[in-house]
């Protein structure tokens, strides 16, 4: 049965991805909801198909991964996993083309200028900066002369906190200044040097489709004319295959891999682009096996919130989830883990709240998308969105200060602060 529901899943979220694809496209108000659609099918729908189409990964070079295939292989697990998705996406749809009605309505009167005009660009040039100042002052300039993630460069933990969360003010400030306003050959340019230093400081191939979903959402949201759209329409195709060639690319020149058969470098691209291992292992642990991998509900969620806390004043402050999950997948103590595993927002959720967490992880979702279409300017939406980006496909907990920048953008939108005047009295 598994295969038909497979198929099933395939189907139908390729039909209403491609809808939303189209709706994002070419309607400059739409949802949020859209997007995230297109997201969620990219890595949580598209690895089942290539399952069929290549076959299923067997974790040759990534051996701590192998503890999925049990999971991945069960046809129980499969078809809760498919009905689970297909749910989520529907549930995402249905929402944006209820929401729509509202977002073109208010489109009239709406603000969507990336840029006010009495805005000064100085802010946004100094955000753009951020991470390289950050760099210099820290005096960490020798550890970025090599190409490498952050952790084997020696940067420690609170500078990786920091300097992960200003590219990403450094990413939201690029996009402000590029597509604000016409877009022409020479912001072009610019944006692909700064995102070149970007994903040298960042280490990590991943930061390019993190840069590109990004980039993406801005250009949709530009002022962009009915003949770029339709150009944009069929170039975006091309440029996802561009992304997974370059990956290959990089395993195969730039880092490569002990093994390079072809095994290996499909098995590191499902690891990059794949979330649904990591779901349907949580799935099949929480509720097959009845092994939890977290020690209370809402453990996760506490890391999140307490990072900054040292742990010599908290001893038993919750360790991040990725570090749970993995300890879970290698059958290690945390402190002993010699890596890491990428967590998913949808198995995040059936890890922290069990059965309710299939409610809270399709609701959840709906409800970050309501809270950046209430939004009234196109780049505090932005900022929202990234953050559905970073809960479905990375790490939150580096994070945090962006989510604190997010939190204080809202404040400045909705909150009315009451105008106090002063009256001299004349003498």
């Amino acid at each position: 049965m598994s295969p038909i529901v497979d198929w099933l899943m395939i189907f139908i979220t390729s039909i209403v991805t491609y809808k939303s694809y189209k709706k994002f496209v070419f309607d400059r108000y739409c949802s949020v909801s859209f997007y995230v659609v297109f997201i969620v099918y990219i890595f949580c729908c598209f690895p089942i198909l290539l399952n069929y189409l290549i076959g299923m990964p067997q974790y040759i070079v990534v051996y701590w991964y192998r503890s999925f295939l049990e999971s991945m292989n069960n046809a129980s697990v499969a078809v809760i996993y498919d009905i689970y998705i297909i749910v989520a996406i529907l549930a995402l749809y249905t929402y944006g083309i209820m929401m729509n009605k509202k977002l073109t309505q208010r489109a009239v009167v709406a603000s969507c200028a990336l840029r006010n005009k009495n805005e000064n660009p100085c802010i946004y040039i100094l955000g753009i900066a951020s991470p390289v100042l950050f760099v210099l002052l820290s005096g960490n300039v020798d550890q970025f002369l090599i190409y490498s993630s952050m952790s084997l460069r020696g940067v420690s933990g609170q500078d990786n906190l920091i300097l992960n969360s200003l590219i990403l003010v450094s990413l939201f400030c690029t996009c402000i200044m590029i597509f604000s306003g016409r877009i022409t050959a020479k912001k072009i340019c610019v944006l692909l040097m700064i995102t070149f230093v970007l994903a040298w400081m960042q280490g990590k191939r991943f930061i390019i489709a993190v840069m590109g979903v990004f980039y993406l959402f801005f250009l949709t949201k530009s002022e962009l004319g009915k003949k770029g759209r339709k150009k944009l329409f069929w170039v975006l195709p091309i440029l996802g295959i561009s992304l997974i060639a370059f990956s290959a690319f990089y395993l195969v020149i730039i880092k490569p891999l002990s093994n390079m058969n072809f095994d290996s470098v499909y098995d590191m691209l499902r690891v990059d682009f794949g979330r649904d291992d990591v779901v349907k292992y949580v799935i099949y642990e929480e509720f097959f096996k009845k092994i939890h991998i977290l020690d209370y509900p809402g453990q996760s969620f506490f890391s999140t919130l307490f990072i900054f806390i040292p742990r010599i004043i908290w001893p038993s402050k919750p360790y991040s989830h990725y570090q749970y999950l993995t300890s879970s997948i290698l059958n290690l103590p945390i402190p002993k883990l010699p890596a890491g595993t990428t967590p998913c927002w949808y198995e995040m959720t059936l890890c922290n709240f069990g059965y309710l967490g299939f409610l809270v992880g399709i609701l959840g979702l709906i409800g970050f998308c309501y809270f950046a279409d209430s939004m009234k300017q196109t780049k505090s939406k932005s900022l929202v969105f990234m953050l559905i980006l970073v809960l479905l496909t990375q790490n939150t907990d580096v994070y945090v200060v962006y989510i604190f920048f997010i939190f204080m953008y809202y404040l400045k939108q909705h909150i009315k602060y009451p105008k106090i005047k002063i009256k001299f009295s004349k003498k």
